[in-house]
């Protein structure tokens, strides 16, 4: 989750839709969580690994995927400001309010 709490990544493994045999994969989504809707949905076949939140706020990254949090469009080249990642509290600690 990113620090003003309104984006998210998830990822699991769909168990109940992969046949006997077939190569393990992760189903992972970008959520905008005030707007409750799935912002981008891909899948992986290995991790993932790394998950982060650029800190200037434009960037959410898993492994070497690069997605816009605005719309959750995928980034075509390097984006170095996705290289640099927010830091924020613990998820317990309360936001202050800014008035």
């Amino acid at each position: 989750m990113n620090c003003a709490r309104t984006r998210a990544l998830a990822w699991g493994v769909p168990w109940d839709q992969m046949d006997p045999g077939t190569s393990r994969y992760a189903n992972v989504f970008l959520l905008d969580l005030e707007a409750a809707q799935v912002l981008a949905r891909f899948s992986l076949v290995h991790g993932p690994y790394e998950t982060a939140f650029s800190a200037d706020g434009q960037w959410a990254r898993v492994d070497d995927i690069v997605l816009r949090q605005r719309d959750g469009e995928r980034a075509t080249v390097t984006v170095a400001a996705a290289e640099h990642s927010e830091t924020c509290p613990s998820i317990g600690v309360q936001p202050a309010h800014t008035d």
